[in-house]
C-alpha cells in the first residue's frame, strides 16, 4: 500500500498534472503548427507553379490544422485576388491585420484589394501609408494614385505617383497609376513603352497584361493586343476586364462566336451584371437573332430597374443601357422617364437628348421632343444625322416650314460625313464605360485642341466628379471657342461657382441664360449663385421669373419650395413642396423636402407617412430607409426609431460609412447596446476609418466620456485641421467639458473654412461666445453676418432669442418684426413676436398668435402662446382649449402648467387650479412665477375655507 502524507502529497500530484497537461497542450500546439507549416510550403509551390486549385486545397487545409497560421492567411488572400474573388482577398488581408500581420506586408494587398472592387474613396480613407517602409509606402502611394484615377482626378494621381517613385522607381502600383496617366494624356507610345517593360517585370501578372492589351487597344495594334489580353485571361480566366477588351476587338472585327464566348463567359460568371447582358443582347441584335436579343435586353431592362434612381440618374452608361433595353421591350415609357431623370440631373447630352427626343415622337410628344432639341441644335447644327433628327422633330412638333427647309438644305448638300469616333467617345464618356473614353476624347483634344464636343464633355465630367479646378481651363477654352454658347458658359459657371468665384460664376450663367432664355436651367443657376452669395431678394426675384416662365416645370417648383424655406416661410415652402412631391412623389429630393418641412410645422403624422412610403418600395436605398427612421427620431418616437435602424443594420451589404451613420444614430437615441454592436462591425470593416474615430467620439459624448472624447478629437484635428466634421466634434467636447471659450475658437476657425458662409456653423460659435459669457462678441458674429444677408430671417430669430434671453424685449421685438415680413408664415417668429407683444398689445398678441396657429396647429408653443394671450386680455374660456392642447404636447413644462392653473383660477375651477398649480411646482421648484404660483394657491386655500 503507497503511503501519502496526505495535503503535501496532494499538493504534489496536482503540480504533476498541471505540468503533464502544459506539456500535451504545447506538445498539440506544435504538431497543428507543424502540419499548418507543411500544408502552407506546399500551397506556396502549387501557387509558384501556377496551379492555383491544388494551392487553394491545401491552404484549406493549412487553416483547418492552424486558423491564425497567418502565412496561409495572406497567400488565401493573394490566391483570391488573382482568382478575382476580392471580397475573399480583402476578408483575408483584414483577419491577418487583425491577427497582427506587420502593416508593411499586409495594407499594400489589401489596398490593391480596394481597387479591384472600385471601392476607391474607401482606399483613400482607410489606407494610410505614414507609418510604413520606404518600399510599402511607394506600393500604397502607387494605389493612392490609381484610386484618384478612378474618381477623375488626375492631379491628385500625379503628386502621389510622383511621392512613390521617388520612394521606389521599381513600385508596381505607381509604374501602372503612371502607364495610366500617360494613357490619359494621349502619350501612348510612351504608355506602350512602359507597359511592354512592366510586362517584362510581372509575367504572371494578369491585370498588367490586361493593361497592356488596352494600350495597344488605343493604339489600333488589334492583334498584339489580342496577345496581350489572351495572355492575361490564361493567367486569371476570370478577370472581367480582359474578357470585356478581348470581346469588344472580337466585337469589332465581326468575330461574332468569338466574341460571344466572352460575353457568354460574364454572362455565367457575373450573372447580375447589366454590362454582360446588354452586350450579349447587341451580339445576338447584330446576327438577327431579335428574340434571344429581345430576351437579353428584358433581363438588362430588369437588372436595371433595382438600381437607386439617384444612382441610375448620374451614371450614363447605365442610363443609355436602361433607355435602350426599355425602349426595344416596348417600354417606351420607361425610358422616357430614365432619360428625363438624366437630363434633370445633368447638363444637356448630345446622346441622352437625341435618344429621348426620338422616344418622344415615338409616343406622339414632339413639343417635348423640340424642347429636348433646340439646346443640342448650335453644337451639333454641323451634323447630318442631327439635322436629320431635327427635321424630324420640327415637323411632329407641327413646325411644317422648318423642318421642310431642313429637309431641302439636306438634300442640296449631299450625304455628308460624321464624326464618329468623337460620337462614340462622347457616348463612352458620359456613360464611364472605359477609361480608353476618356483617353481617346484627350487624344482628340491632343491633337486638335478646338474639338468642342470633346472639351465640354470632359469638363462636365470633372464638374461631376467634384473636380471644377480641372474642368475650369477646358470651359475657358470652350468659351473662347464659342463665347455666345450657352451650355459652354454653363459648364464655365459651375465650375466657377464651384471653386469659390460667384461673381464670375454669375456672369457666366446671365451669359447662358441671355442666350438660351427657353429652358429654366440657367436661370436656375443664377438663382443658386445669389443664394450662394446670400443675395436672397435677388434670388427671388429671378425664381419669380422663372416660375412665370416655366410654371409647370418640376424642377422650378421644387427650387421655389427650398427658397421659401431658406426664406423661412414654411407655409408657401409646404404648398411648394407638396405640389414637387405631386410631380415625382418617390424621388429623395421631393420627398425629403417635404418631410423636413412638414417636421418643422410638427405635422409629425403626415411627416411618417411620406417617410413610410418612400422607404417601403421595394427598391429603396439606404438613404430613403434612414429616412423613415430618422423622421421617428425627429418627431420624438424614439422607441419606433431604434427598431427601425436596428432592422436597417442586419443588412450585411452596408458598407463602413453607412454603418457609421446607424451607429451614430443610435447612440443619439441612447440605445448604447445597439450602437456599439454596429460600431464593432465598423471597426471590423475599417480599422483606421476616421468615421469610426468620429462615431466613438459621439457614443464617449453621450456616455460622459468628455475627456476621452476631448482627446480623439484633437488627434483628429490635428491629422486634418480643415476637416469640418472633426472640428465640430472637438467644439462639442470643449463645451461638454465646460470649456466654451476653447469651443468658440475652435467654431471660429470651422466658420472660416466655409468661407463665412455656413449657417448651421455660425450659430452654433454664436452659442459657444453666449455660454463663455462674451455677450458682445456672441452678438457682433450674428450682426456681421446680418450685415452680408439682410434677409436671413432665421438668424433674425436667433437674435431675437438671444435678446429674449437677456430680457432685451424691445430689442427682440424689432428683430421679430423684420424677421415676420421676411417670413411672414413662419410660425416660430410668430409665436415669438405674439408671446412678446402679450404683456404690452394683448390684441396684437392674439392676431400674431392666430397667424402663427394657422401655419403650425400642432405646435405646443403657439398653442400655448394663443391660449396664454387669449388669458391675458380676459378669455379664459376662449384660451383654455389651447392651454390644454398645450398641455399635452408638453406635458413637463412647468410655464404652461402655470398658466393653465391661472386659466382655471379665472374660471372659478379651484380643484383644477390647484392641480396645475401644484404640477407647475413640482416640474420646476425654481420656476420664475413660483411666487406668483404660490400666491394663487393660498388664496384658493383661504377661499375654500372660508
Amino acid at each position: 500500500m503507497l503511503r501519502t502524507n496526505g495535503p503535501k502529497t496532494a499538493r504534489l500530484m496536482l503540480l504533476l498534472q498541471v505540468c503533464v497537461a502544459l506539456w500535451l497542450t504545447e506538445a498539440g500546439f506544435a504538431t497543428a503548427q507543424t502540419a499548418a507549416e507543411d500544408y502552407y510550403e506546399d500551397a506556396k509551390r502549387y501557387y509558384a507553379e501556377g496551379k492555383n486549385a491544388e494551392a487553394a486545397i491545401q491552404l484549406k487545409n493549412a487553416l483547418s490544422a492552424d486558423d491564425q497560421h497567418l502565412p496561409s492567411l495572406l497567400l488565401t488572400g493573394d490566391l483570391a485576388l488573382v482568382s478575382g474573388n476580392v471580397g475573399a482577398a480583402t476578408a483575408a488581408f483584414e483577419e491577418a491585420l487583425l491577427l497582427g500581420a506587420a502593416p508593411a506586408l499586409v495594407l499594400p494587398k489589401l489596398a490593391d484589394a480596394l481597387l479591384m472592387a472600385g471601392r476607391y474613396q474607401q482606399l483613400l480613407n482607410e489606407m494610410s501609408y505614414t507609418d510604413l517602409p520606404d518600399r510599402a509606402r511607394a506600393e500604397v502611394l502607387g494605389f493612392h494614385a490609381l484610386a484618384y484615377l478612378g474618381l477623375r482626378n488626375p492631379s491628385m494621381a500625379k503628386l502621389r505617383v510622383s511621392a512613390a517613385l521617388q520612394l521606389n522607381p521599381d513600385s508596381r502600383s505607381a509604374l501602372i497609376a503612371k502607364i495610366e496617366i500617360l494613357r490619359l494624356e494621349g502619350e501612348l507610345e510612351d504608355a506602350q513603352s512602359r507597359s511592354h517593360r512592366l510586362v517584362a517585370s510581372y509575367p504572371n501578372d494578369a491585370r498588367i497584361w490586361a493593361l497592356h492589351g488596352s494600350i495597344l487597344s488605343a493604339l489600333g495594334k488589334l492583334a498584339d493586343a489580342m496577345t496581350a489580353y489572351d495572355k492575361s485571361l490564361s493567367l486569371n480566366d476570370r478577370l472581367i476586364s480582359a474578357r470585356l477588351g478581348r470581346a469588344s476587338i472580337h466585337f469589332s472585327t465581326d468575330q461574332f462566336n468569338s466574341a460571344m464566348a466572352d460575353v457568354d463567359y460574364v454572362r455565367s460568371n457575373y450573372p447580375a451584371d447589366p454590362r454582360g447582358m446588354f452586350l450579349k443582347a447587341q451580339l445576338l441584335d447584330s446576327a438577327n437573332r431579335q428574340a434571344e436579343a429581345l430576351e437579353e435586353y428584358g433581363y438588362c431592362a430588369n437588372q436595371l430597374s433595382t438600381v437607386d434612381e439617384d444612382v441610375l440618374a448620374s451614371n450614363r452608361q447605365l442610363t443609355l443601357m436602361a433607355a435602350i433595353a426599355n425602349s426595344r421591350t416596348d417600354s417606351s415609357e420607361q425610358a422616357i422617364q430614365v432619360l428625363q431623370a438624366y437630363q434633370s440631373s445633368n447638363a444637356t447630352s448630345t446622346v441622352t437628348g437625341t435618344m429621348l427626343a426620338g422616344l418622344l415622337i415615338e409616343v406622339d410628344e414632339g413639343q417635348k421632343a423640340l424642347a429636348v432639341m433646340r439646346p443640342l441644335l448650335e453644337e451639333n447644327g454641323d451634323s447630318r444625322a442631327f439635322r436629320m433628327l431635327m427635321a424630324r422633330t420640327l415637323s411632329a412638333a407641327g413646325n411644317h416650314e422648318e423642318a421642310r427647309a431642313i429637309w431641302q438644305e439636306l438634300q442640296e448638300t449631299g450625304p455628308g460625313a460624321i464624326d464618329m469616333e468623337s460620337l462614340i467617345a462622347l457616348n463612352e464618356l458620359q456613360s464611364g464605360a472605359s477609361p480608353a473614353s476618356i483617353r481617346r476624347l484627350e487624344n482628340n483634344i491632343a491633337s486638335d485642341p478646338s474639338r468642342e464636343g470633346d472639351l465640354y464633355t470632359i469638363a462636365l465630367a470633372y464638374i461631376q466628379t467634384g473636380d471644377p479646378e480641372s474642368a475650369l481651363p477646358h470651359a475657358l477654352k470652350l468659351t473662347e471657342l464659342q463665347p455666345k454658347n450657352p451650355d459652354y458658359n454653363g459648364v464655365l459657371g459651375s465650375a466657377y461657382l464651384y471653386t469659390g468665384d460667384v461673381d464670375l460664376a454669375r456672369q457666366a450663367f446671365k451669359t447662358a441664360y441671355d442666350f438660351h432664355p427657353e429652358e429654366p436651367r440657367f436661370l436656375l443657376a443664377l438663382v443658386e449663385a445669389d443664394i450662394y452669395d446670400g443675395k436672397l431678394d435677388s434670388a427671388r426675384s429671378l425664381q419669380e421669373q422663372a416660375l412665370e416662365l416655366f410654371p409647370e416645370d418640376p424642377l422650378v417648383i421644387l427650387h421655389q419650395a427650398r427658397l421659401e424655406r431658406y426664406s423661412g416661410d414654411l407655409a408657401e415652402a409646404l404648398r411648394w413642396a407638396e405640389k414637387a412631391y405631386g410631380y415625382k412623389p418617390t424621388t429623395q429630393a421631393s420627398s425629403e423636402l417635404l418631410i423636413d418641412i412638414l417636421v418643422e410645422l410638427q405635422d409629425n403624422t403626415r411627416a411618417v407617412g411620406v417617410a413610410r412610403s418612400v422607404a417601403s418600395k421595394t427598391d429603396a436605398s439606404f438613404r430613403e430607409q434612414l429616412l423613415w427612421a430618422s423622421t421617428l427620431t425627429r418627431i420624438g418616437n424614439p422607441t419606433d426609431a431604434i427598431t427601425r435602424y436596428k432592422l436597417i443594420s442586419r443588412n450585411q451589404d452596408l458598407t463602413h460609412e453607412q454603418l457609421y451613420q446607424i451607429a451614430a444614430a443610435q447612440t443619439r437615441l441612447k440605445a448604447f447596446g445597439d450602437a456599439n454592436a454596429t460600431l464593432y462591425r465598423v471597426q471590423r470593416m475599417a480599422p483606421t476609418e476616421r468615421a469610426y474615430k468620429q462615431a466613438s467620439i459621439v457614443v464617449a459624448l453621450e456616455l460622459g466620456n468628455y475627456a476621452s472624447a476631448l482627446e480623439t478629437a484633437m488627434a483628429l484635428v490635428r491629422e486634418d485641421p480643415s476637416d469640418l466634421p472633426s472640428l465640430t466634434l472637438l467644439a462639442k467636447a470643449q463645451s461638454a467639458l465646460g470649456d466654451f471659450d476653447s469651443a468658440a475658437s475652435t467654431l471660429q476657425n470651422a466658420f472660416a473654412l466655409t468661407e463665412s458662409r455656413h449657417r448651421p456653423t455660425l450659430i452654433a460659435w454664436h452659442n459657444a461666445l453666449a455660454k463663455a459669457g462674451r455677450d458682445n462678441r456672441a452678438l457682433n458674429v450674428l450682426d456681421e453676418w446680418l450685415v452680408r444677408n439682410t434677409n436671413d430671417a432665421q438668424v433674425l430669430y436667433i437674435r431675437a432669442s438671444y435678446m429674449i434671453e437677456r430680457s432685451r424685449y424691445e430689442e427682440a421685438k424689432v428683430d421679430l418684426i423684420a424677421a415676420s415680413k421676411i417670413a411672414p408664415s413662419n410660425a416660430m417668429i410668430l409665436n415669438n413676436l405674439a408671446y412678446i407683444l402679450v404683456e404690452t398689445d394683448t390684441l396684437a398678441a392674439i392676431n400674431t398668435a392666430q397667424q402663427a396657429y394657422k401655419t403650425a396647429p400642432q405646435s405646443p408653443q403657439v398653442n400655448h402662446t394663443l391660449g396664454w394671450a387669449l388669458v391675458k386680455n380676459g378669455q379664459a374660456k376662449q384660451g383654455l382649449p389651447y392651454l390644454r392642447q398645450a398641455q399635452v404636447l408638453q406635458a413637463n413644462n412647468a410655464i404652461v402648467a402655470f398658466h393653465l392653473g391661472v386659466a382655471l383660477f379665472e374660471l372659478n375651477r379651484p380643484i383644477e387650479a390647484t392641480q396645475a398649480l401644484e404640477n407647475a411646482l413640482q416640474i420646476d421648484p425654481n420656476l420664475q412665477q413660483r411666487d406668483e404660483a404660490k400666491a394663487l394657491l393660498i388664496r384658493i386655500a383661504t377661499a375654500e375655507s372660508i
